[in-house]
């Protein structure tokens, strides 16, 4: 063999190494995720034929057999570049969101008004004393509180 087939073997088998490590961990990531989901009282609640295109935005990046060919540069099954599967480990939290949502608002009665908490919303971007802890923490009881009074599911993020 000639030194460039000898280096191209090289990147080929370090590319190949990468792309399948990035595959499995997202794969184990979106797994997670689907198997959180299932775990959900609401998830018992859902008809059978809603379930599939509810976990759809999950599910659809949950590619866990890697199908590499010798000389492709993708998945055969999801076709996801290294940089497709960063970014979707990236989005995951906001498509679990999204899915939980789904999945309250198809099982909450339709006079049950659902509301979104962003915990963030609440909390400054540090803290430097347990006063500004308490403080924080009592803001968020209060709102939480008025909500539950006023007869509204919560929903935290």
């Amino acid at each position: 063999m000639n030194q460039i087939e000898v280096v191209t073997r090289e990147i080929v088998n370090a590319y190949r190494t990468l792309y399948e490590k990035v595959h499995a961990e997202r794969a184990a990531q979106y797994q997670e995720g689907i198997d959180k989901i299932k775990g959900r009282p609401e998830w018992q609640q859902l008809a059978e034929s809603m379930r599939e295109s509810v976990l759809a935005p999950l599910t659809s990046r949950a590619c866990a057999n890697c199908d590499l060919p010798d000389g492709e540069l993708t998945c055969q099954k999801c076709r996801a570049t290294i940089n497709q599967m960063e970014s979707d480990v990236e989005a995951l939290g906001s498509l679990f969101a999204k899915v939980v949502s789904e999945l309250q608002r198809l099982t909450t009665p339709p006079e049950i008004k659902i509301k979104r908490v962003r915990v963030v919303e609440f909390l400054p971007g540090s803290f430097e004393s347990a006063d500004q802890v308490k403080q924080a923490v009592a803001r968020l009881q209060d709102h939480l509180l008025k909500l539950l009074d006023e007869g509204v599911k919560i929903v935290v993020e």
